[in-house]
């Protein structure tokens, strides 16, 4: 019965597609006896009348030729016309409903005929031999050969042996196709059998139908003996037969329709099976051809295109692909068990996009698709441990794209729960195995964790074994963990690691086994070995493989803006470190030009700053070059192109936007209008954390698709808009880095002295604010990066102080003579040290000049730009000594007490008072702001930084909230807080903390700190602060006075805990900005 409703299904499933089978009438052909002599001269009748004679004597001699055919194979002795003729004769004679024997030796001897007849002569006796064996079948079932037995099984007997004795009858077409179907081998060549029979007349209008059926069972079983075991043979025969049908002229659009699919299906099973591109580019070509398709064949067409557009690079095609997954998703019921597996694959090809294009508007869908799949999928699901898998793999994509620790702990969750229950011999091990290997080395990158360190360790292992030379996944395997060699590699150099990487590397690149997109990423891996085992050799031999690597990334057409990034800064940091600064500084300049592509609007502020950190310490390592190759002026603008690249555009839009409403007042208008509403949209990745899947997963997922969807919109209007404001008359550097003479033109106030550590030397580049040398170059021939990396691991030691003022402040002070301010204009992971307190003995920065420091040159223009906004303001106190969920701060009520008696007007917001919503309102009316507080810098998500105030929990003030604000007169921000000028390693350059905040929003200068600052040791300073502004309380507050009064503050700490502690008590407060 199973087999029966098996059968039933396939065929009506496959009936769906061809619409009815058109009504014939049967025929009352009552003994199903039909031509049978292999001559053709015969025609088919029933003798009657005649009395049984010798009956017995016809029964041996029949048992005996069959006997004898059965022995040697000759088929004289049953094929002869007259054996045919005799035959019929006892079928007239006997009794053919009770006589067992008799029918059994008919039957026996037409099956044998159906046997010995070649292709094409052999549907009669077939027949014949199935009328014979229904008389037997109802006497002795197990008389009746298997594929009958199955026919009979399957439908009514009678009218099963009717329909194979006359395929025009309406009941022949399903009866043969579950034949074919059943699984079984004998009942599968049958029905090959029939159809290759019943198909080669030109004259059968059924002809279309019967070669539609043989492809569909050739297919079904080509590949039912496993993937490792395909009949290529068959698979042909598949692909020829709906060929063929597909070459007649067939006027019922179902059937036409119908034959299409099947011949996309063959198509896409010869490639699935031998890898034939060829046979799913036509697959694809066919599926095309279809309108209208149902969900089955839209997700088969689906997964043929993206496959396709993986391995030609064809970014279009992947779109389209995804297009059609969509349209199945849409067309598959809600309660089906295909909807949460097409939902799987609809994320997993948006997956395959983000991978191809770099484009994480994509990232939130991807996610929250999967998440639904594995929601909507039943437990005992064959497929849900492939969901599982492509839950993990997803999310492992993404935490690695946003470098998010928290997705990439689910993904490697997820990952090990599938492998869990993926048996050892499962092929499909390998597949969640290289996955796992992928999250866990991109979690080890960011946190080297020592247990996920020791897991993916254990993995790769496996991931070898499992994959061993010849498997169709070796290449991932070795690439996966040649990878992870080369990222160990970068904990402690290792020459043995790194040529055991490249050789992995080199097994893995074969272009024959890899898609288009598979092949660019494999070679920038190989590259960056090849890269990093001649820096470390600096071998000539080494550097030459290493650039014949690099250029083939820029030949691939595949390579993405990243890539060709990634490759093109390699290729500089290795020239220059093989004494090569000219060719070095061309690197580095290809490097610009990619730059703003790395970085497009629809990735969104936090997003965009993740991407910078491909290009970490680059603004240093350019620099270097430029200065090495001669050309300082163009260091300057490399430095200012290369780091505070969103601060710059966030700043330059602020102050160009005056410009244009003064030339186009509706462009400034459309202008403001959408940088507000991309400030307020989701950029993508913002919504993983924040899905709760209480409501139903549909739910969530068409918010999270509408938020992407709105604001890639966004996104393209704005970049469009920026085209447009350019093409006017002087506005075409709008939103762009400001020209040399415009930096240089910050100096005339003091000097600006931007300080790097690039990989091959270290310099301070001082603008001057002379019109005859506007820009000095003073070596630092102590400054390396690896100096840097010790000094940041004692930041506030007076050791380091010493070391900073020998290496850095003495030469520059020296170079620079007497002055009253300096700027300082640290770069990378000098942002963090404090150079405003270096000093020997004697001998100090502090005891020198009044230092203050800006993250750029830019930001510096913008903060006295503003000064013309100047106007009456308030003073607002922020205060909490009492903040839930974190440590009391017991001095914050003195700082308040006392600041509020100097500046006894000023607003003061403290305890449940002190809120987000509340801040947010009052600071557009403020020329002061005073934060006493806890701050936090997140230097894994520096977007996340934020102060601390009373309902930090449910609504934290962060760096973001800040910086939307437009304020106009705000002169200053002091925030008695820890770090709030902390920004994350690989994110120096971009200065995203809160004090940097403070600038964006308006405030002209800020007042922060480098690291943690002490309770007590903060309300002392706040106290000299605000003593130096307000001359002891007998003035207004003088904000023009800050970067003196911060100077005041940091000299009198240094001499009151002179002796005791450390400068890392009182070295931390900085001023910034004007």
């Amino acid at each position: 019965m199973q087999y029966r409703q098996r059968g039933i299904v396939l065929f009506l499933m496959r009936l769906l597609r061809i619409g009815a089978l058109p009504a014939r009438p049967r025929s009352g052909v009552e003994g199903h006896l039909r031509r049978s002599d292999s001559a053709g001269q015969f025609e088919g009748f029933r003798l009657g009348g005649g009395r049984m004679a010798n009956r017995n004597r016809r029964v041996r001699e029949l048992r005996k030729r069959v006997e004898a055919f059965r022995k040697d194979g000759d088929v004289t002795h049953v094929l002869p016309l007259v054996v045919a003729f005799k035959a019929m004769e006892l079928w007239n004679d006997i009794d053919q409903e009770s006589d067992l024997e008799a029918m059994d030796a008919l039957a026996n001897l037409f099956w044998a005929r159906y046997e010995a007849q070649p292709h094409g002569r052999r549907i009669d006796d077939l027949g014949n031999a199935a009328a014979a064996y229904l008389r037997v079948h109802r006497l002795d079932p197990e008389r009746v050969p298997e594929p009958l037995n199955l026919v009979y099984e399957y439908l009514d007997p009678d009218t099963a042996a009717q329909a194979l004795a006359l395929p025009q009858d309406p009941q022949w077409p399903p009866i043969v196709f579950a034949l074919g179907n059943s699984g079984k081998p004998q009942a599968g060549e049958l029905a090959l059998d029939i159809l290759r029979e019943a198909s080669i007349f030109d004259w059968d209008p059924y002809q279309p139908l019967y070669l539609m059926m043989l492809s569909q069972i050739a297919r079904s079983m080509s590949l039912g003996a496993g993937p490792d075991r395909v009949d290529p043979e068959l698979l042909n025969e598949a692909v020829t037969a709906a060929r063929a049908a597909a070459a007649l002229r067939v006027e019922d659009r179902p059937m036409a329709r119908s034959i299409r699919l099947v011949l996309a299906d063959a198509l896409r099973a010869r490639f699935l099976a031998l890898d034939d591109l060829d046979a799913l580019a036509e697959a694809v070509e066919e599926y095309g051809s279809v309108p209208d398709l149902d969900a089955d064949a839209a997700a088969a067409a689906a997964d043929a295109t993206c496959t396709l557009a993986l391995r030609t690079g064809e970014i279009d095609r992947l779109e389209r692909g995804i297009d059609l997954w969509h349209a199945s998703v849409e067309l598959t019921p809600s309660d089906s068990a295909f909807h949460g597996r097409r939902l799987s694959g609809l994320s997993v090809a948006l997956l395959r996009l983000c991978e191809a294009t770099d484009r994480a508007e994509v990232l939130d869908e991807m996610v929250s698709l999967s998440r639904g799949a594995l929601e909507t999928l039943p437990v005992t699901d064959p497929y849900r441990t492939g969901v599982l898998h492509n839950l993990g793999s997803n999310l492992g994509s993404a935490g690695a794209q946003l470098g998010d620790a928290m997705l990439l702990e689910e993904a490697i969750g997820t990952l090990e729960a599938a492998l869990a229950e993926t048996p050892d011999d499962d092929p499909e091990r390998v597949a969640t195995l290289l996955s796992l290997t992928g999250a866990l080395a991109a979690h080890v990158r960011m946190s080297h964790h020592p247990v996920f360190l020791a897991r993916v360790r254990e993995v790769a292992d496996e991931l070898l074994i499992k994959a061993p030379p010849g498997h169709p996944h070796r290449g991932r395997a070795v690439n996966n963990v040649a990878n992870l060699l080369r990222d160990l590699n970068g904990f402690e150099p290792d020459l043995t690691m790194l040529r055991r990487a490249w050789a992995l590397h080199q097994e893995a690149l074969d272009p024959s086994r890899l898609t288009t997109t598979e092949l660019a990423e494999h070679t920038v891996n190989v590259a960056a070995t090849a890269t990093d085992i001649a820096m470390l050799t600096r071998s000539p031999e080494d550097a030459d493989i290493a650039r014949e690597v690099l250029a083939e990334v820029g030949r691939l057409e595949a390579s993405t803006v990243e890539m060709r990034l990634q490759c093109a800064q390699a290729l500089a940091r290795l020239e220059a470190a093989m004494g090569r600064p000219e060719q070095a500084l061309q690197g580095f300049e290809e490097t610009a030009v990619l730059l703003p592509y790395l970085i497009p609007f629809r990735l969104g502020r936090n997003l965009r700053a993740r991407q910078l950190r491909r290009v970490w310490n680059f603004a240093a390592d350019a620099a270097a070059s430029a200065v090495s190759a001669g050309r300082p002026e163009r260091a300057v603008e490399l430095v200012e192109l290369a780091r505070g690249v969103l601060l710059g555009e966030e700043m330059s839009a602020r102050g160009d936007l005056a410009m244009l409403a003064e030339r186009d007042p509706d462009l400034a208008h459309r202008f403001e209008a959408l940088r507000i509403a991309l400030d307020v949209s989701d950029p993508p990745g913002e919504r993983l954390q924040q899905q709760v899947f209480t409501d139903p997963w549909q739910q969530v997922h068409a918010e999270v698709r509408r938020h992407s969807r709105h604001h890639l919109e966004l996104t393209q209007s704005m970049e469009a808009l920026l085209a447009e404001i350019r093409a006017l008359p002087g506005l075409g550097d709008f939103m762009l880095p400001p020209p040399l003479d415009r930096l240089c033109a910050q100096a005339t106030e003091g000097p600006v002295v931007i300080v790097y550590a690039g990989r091959e030397r270290g310099d301070a580049l001082i603008l001057t604010g002379s019109a005859d040398r506007p820009i000095e170059v003073v070596p630092l021939p102590g400054l390396s990066f690896a100096t840097v990396l010790e000094w940041l691991a004692r930041p506030g030691e007076e050791e380091t102080l010493g070391e900073l003022w020998d290496v850095i402040a003495s030469p520059v002070l020296t170079a620079l003579g007497p002055q009253d301010r300096i700027w300082w204009s640290p770069v990378g992971s000098l942002t963090y040290l404090p150079l405003h307190a270096a000093g020997r003995g004697e001998d100090s920065v502090l005891d020198r000049v009044v230092s203050s420091y800006t993250p750029t040159v830019r930001a510096l223009g913008y903060a006295r730009e503003n000064r013309a906004t100047e106007g009456a303001g308030s003073t607002l106190l922020v205060g909490m000594p009492d903040t839930p969920d974190a440590e009391q701060l017991a001095w914050v009520e003195r700082e308040l007490e006392h600041v509020g008696r100097l500046v006894p007007d000023a607003r003061v917001l403290t305890g449940p008072e002190a809120t987000r919503d509340t801040v947010l309102s009052v600071l557009p009316g403020c020329a002061v702001a005073h934060f006493a507080c806890h701050g936090y810098a997140d230097i894994d998500a520096p977007a996340r930084s934020r102060l601390l105030l009373h309902d930090h929990r449910t609504a934290p003030l962060l760096v973001g909230d800040i910086g939307r604000l437009r304020l106009t007169g705000a002169r200053l921000a002091v925030l008695s807080a820890c770090s709030t000028h902390r920004t994350g390693p690989t994110q120096m350059d971009e200065a995203v903390s809160i004090a940097a905040a403070c600038q964006i929003a308006g405030f002209q200068q800020v007042i922060g700190t480098l690291w943690e600052a002490g309770d007590a040791i903060a309300a002392r300073f706040v106290r000299e602060v605000y003593k130096e502004l307000t001359d002891g309380g007998t003035l207004p507050l003088r904000t023009e006075r800050a970067a003196y009064a911060v100077h005041h503050a940091v000299l009198h700490l240094r001499e009151r805990y002179r002796g005791q502690g450390s400068p890392r008590d009182w070295a931390q407060f900085i001023h910034v900005g004007v």
